[in-house]
């Protein structure tokens, strides 16, 4: 079973996600989703990282 979005923004660098997720962890648990993330099942979620931490989209990569 592949792990819950709960388990991603809780837990990035257990599954080798270098962005932090910090921000969206903390307003899932202000806005008390966290029911909804870990449901199971295939679903995707789409974080916008670098809008949460003011990184630059004009990084580039390696």
């Amino acid at each position: 079973m592949p792990p819950s979005a709960y388990d991603l923004l809780s837990h990035p660098e257990q599954h080798d996600i270098k962005e932090p997720l910090s921000a969206f962890n903390s307003r899932v648990k202000q806005e008390q989703l966290e029911e909804l993330f870990k449901r199971e099942g295939n679903h995707t979620f789409f974080l916008p990282v670098a809008a949460g931490q003011g990184h630059s989209f004009n990084r580039q990569q390696g």
